[in-house]
């Protein structure tokens, strides 16, 4: 089942936060008509009963359809009453039910339908719109937002009969809900968002109905939650495919969000095949964000303190980890250019500790020592994108030449801390894609890192002393460490290696090849 998902989600949010997109002189008709014009824009066929009466707009019988090669999503809110109420401040509010459906059917009655429910509720909400046409603010407070989602999907339909073969509940709820949106229409629909939330808890239940019978739930919460976003959706529905993604991003969609969170915790506990398993997590903060548009695609996340444990019946022992921060990040371009485009990606991992429990089995003597390890990378450089990675035929094209050619790269730094050795680096090169002859296939780089090893020799006595490595073994590695490096202090090893222009390798100013 292909249908972009995530279209479903826009267009659920949509209903909830209906004033989003309202761009206009704050009339009920008006709000409703820009409404109307942001689904329309995605793509969607919208249908519904509009009766004004005065200063009231009640819109009723809403259903939303879209249609993408044979499959077609349909969303209907059942009984679901919306008012738009005009007010001589020239403001609007936006009246909505405490609970309300929304129905989705993916499908058209053959293998994989999907079906989904949507119960939204709401207490102690308001929303109120103000501003003027084509720049407009609306701001919605709630003391409680939920959401409960009901996914069956099929196996198989035969004769008229539907076999499930997941069947997936997922309860979502938000506390203290304050968000404020700032719209501008001009060429895109253009939206600044903010919106925070005490708390959120949310559960999953999924049961596989095929012969293994797996059950997994999961539960958790997060505590303070703050996010900034923008996004820019494309007004011009002739120029959207829904068989191609690239086309949305020349039309204009962009999106940028930035999230934090405080305390957060989940267990997830499962069972299938006989066996069973629970892991249960906490952290006490983090962030992520994200950015995309037509050409690139950026995303960071990090996460202080976090716990980890996991049970299962098919481990003998229980496991347990621990670090104060775990971190990562990824850069890269999207759209194929004629030059080089920066890309990047970061990964971190601070005191890590394993329970003495994994310790015993891995080290029962306890020769290694147990310090918390670290892992670090900073890498960046430049790439000639050759492909349009959103192209609707990428994977057919991915088969003929590769997607991209390397440029330029950066190892900006580079740590590796544990079992009391500690390995660092940084360094950079250039690659000339027109010579694939000096490195047969490969392009010629020419650069230089450096490199610094502390703590190397004491490791390897600790592996002979576990029966990990040979004697002989260890020779060798010393040879190679004195090949390589230049001997410092205290068992430090330092190394400079490098390829010139000529295509020769150096070690510390030494020809190796």
């Amino acid at each position: 089942m292909t249908f972009p998902i995530a279209r479903i989600a826009g267009a659920s949010a949509a209903l909830m936060l209906l004033a989003q997109s309202a761009a206009a002189d704050l009339t009920p008709t008006d709000v409703w008509a820009d409404f109307r014009a942001q689904m329309e824009g995605q793509g969607y066929t919208v249908a519904a009963t509009e009766d004004l009466s005065g200063d009231v707009l009640t819109i009723s019988n809403l259903k939303m359809s879209v249609t993408q090669g044979r499959e077609t999503v349909t969303l209907s809110t059942g009984d679901l009453s919306l008012t738009f109420m005009g007010h001589d401040d020239g403001s609007v509010t936006v009246g909505m039910p405490d609970s309300f459906p929304i129905t989705t059917q993916v499908g058209d009655s053959t293998d994989d339908d999907v079906n989904v429910v949507m119960d939204i509720t709401q207490s102690g909400h308001a929303m109120t719109v103000t501003g003027n046409p084509g720049d407009m603010t609306y701001d919605y407070t709630a003391d409680a937002v939920g959401m409960e989602v009901g996914l069956q999907q099929a196996a198989e339909v035969s004769g008229g009969e539907r076999t499930v073969a997941t069947d997936t509940t997922v309860l979502i709820g938000l506390d203290d809900v304050v968000l404020k949106s700032a719209v501008k229409v001009d060429t895109v629909r253009s939206v600044q968002q903010q919106m925070t939330a005490s708390g959120m808890r949310y559960t999953l239940d999924t049961t596989a109905t095929a012969e293994d019978q797996a059950h997994v739930t999961v539960e958790g919460a997060v505590a303070e939650m703050v996010a900034d976003s923008n996004y820019d959706l494309p007004l011009d529905k002739a120029a959207l495919d829904p068989e191609d993604s690239r086309s949305y991003f020349n039309a204009g969609l962009a999106l940028g969000s930035t999230v934090t969170f405080g305390e957060n915790g989940m267990t997830v506990e499962g069972a299938a095949d006989g066996g069973t398993f629970a892991l249960h997590t906490f952290a006490t903060g983090g962030t992520y964000s994200i950015s995309m548009d037509g050409d690139a695609i950026s995303f960071d996340t990090g996460t202080e303190d976090v716990k980890l444990s996991l049970n299962a019946s098919q481990l003998p022992f229980p496991v347990e980890l621990t670090t104060d921060s775990l971190s990562a990040g990824l850069t890269m371009p999207l759209g194929a250019t004629k030059e080089p485009q920066d890309f990047g990606l970061k990964l971190g991992l601070t005191d890590f500790t394993m329970s003495d429990t994994i310790w015993s089995i891995l080290d029962p003597g306890s020769v290694l020592p147990r310090d918390p390890a670290t892992l670090s990378l900073d890498l960046t450089g430049k790439a000639t994108l050759l492909t349009d990675l959103m192209a609707p035929d990428l994977a057919e094209t991915l088969d003929e030449e590769p997607p991209a050619q390397l440029d330029s790269v950066s190892l900006n730094s580079f740590l590796i801390k544990a079992i009391g050795a500690q390995l660092k680096g940084n360094g950079s090169a250039t690659f000339d894609n027109t010579d694939t002859t000096t490195f047969e296939g490969y392009p010629r780089p020419t650069g230089k890192m450096s490199l610094e090893l502390k703590g190397g020799n004491a490791l390897l006595d600790s592996l002979v002393k576990m029966g990990l490595v040979t004697s002989e073994q260890s020779m060798a590695a010393r040879m190679m460490m004195g090949l390589f490096g230049v001997p410092g202090g205290d068992d430090t090893l330092t190394s400079t290696l490098e390829i010139n222009r000529l295509g020769e390798i150096l070690a510390n100013g030494q020809r190796i090849q």
